[in-house]
């Protein structure tokens, strides 16, 4: 990625430039991610009562003692003094606890489902297990090699098609991520099916819906590795300590406005058509 210019990075700066993601609104985030990872830690222990899934109390003590962890890095995080001085560790403290939330909690709720309601072999479970986690492997690749080629190619410049269109629904961005996010899930509910009364369809929604978010977060994860990276690269995706964000620069080390940034990449798009 050192190949590729600030200004083909730059539609990545939004949520920033709209202070959705300014250090401030991460640590009020902080609360709320808190109280939903407690919430989930609780679904976890619940759950567990009734699954017979293998090696569990090993796993759950694991991931309590890591989201303690992360909930105290939340609070420290949650002092202006200290996120102002630390915004990239900030910003990847953001990344591990939203994936720890809805990545890790809801694939371990989904394979409790599974083992308490579904079937208690552990030849299915490790079936179950190896498809999901190689379906997450997937996800996350396919999404990678994608986010690349956009990239090289200018989409996430200003002004750019992407960059017009990125909060609306774009049924071709959303075509990699249905293949891999059905491939494993329909893999998985093949043996399901199987298992399925007609008192489990609630059982069954829940599990699909506990791995769409699993797989939901794996397909945004190359997009906070990215920005997490440009925060480290480029000054102009960090804020100063006022709170305002700092500018793009030219070369020459002078501020360029977002206007001229679109301009420039219209006109270059318009050249390459002629």
């Amino acid at each position: 990625m050192k190949k590729i210019a600030e200004e083909d990075f730059l539609v990545l700066r939004g949520p920033f430039e709209s202070g959705r993601q300014s250090p401030s609104s991460l640590a009020s985030a902080f609360f709320g991610i808190i109280l939903i990872q407690a919430l989930f830690l609780w679904l976890e222990h619940f759950a567990s009562e009734e699954s017979n899934f293998p090696l569990y109390r090993s796993v759950f003590v694991n991931h309590l003692w890591f989201s303690i962890i992360l909930t105290v890095l939340m609070i420290i995080y949650m002092i202006p003094s200290v996120y102002m001085r630390s915004q990239k560790i900030q910003y990847l403290l953001t990344i591990i606890v939203s994936q720890n939330i809805g990545g890790v909690s809801t694939y371990i709720l989904a394979l409790l489902v599974i083992a308490s309601t579904f079937t208690s072999d552990l030849n299915t479970l490790m079936f179950i297990i190896k498809t999901t986690l190689l379906g997450g492997v997937l996800v996350f690749v396919i999404t990678w090699i994608r986010f690349m080629i956009l990239l090289k190619k200018g989409h996430y410049r200003k002004g750019s098609t992407k960059d017009q269109l990125r909060q609306k629904f774009e049924t071709k961005s959303l075509l990699p991520f249905a293949t891999a996010v059905g491939v494993p899930i329909v893999l998985v509910m093949v043996p399901l099916l199987r298992l399925v009364q007609p008192g489990n369809i609630e059982e069954l929604f829940f599990t699909c819906l506990f791995l769409f978010v699993f797989y939901t977060m794996l397909f945004i994860l190359p997009e906070q590795i990215v920005i997490l990276y440009c925060k480290y690269r480029f000054d102009s995706f960090n804020f100063e300590t006022n709170g305002w964000l700092k500018p793009v620069r030219d070369q020459e080390g002078k501020p360029v406005s977002t206007h001229d940034l679109i301009y420039a990449n219209q006109f270059n798009n318009e050249g390459v058509k002629k």
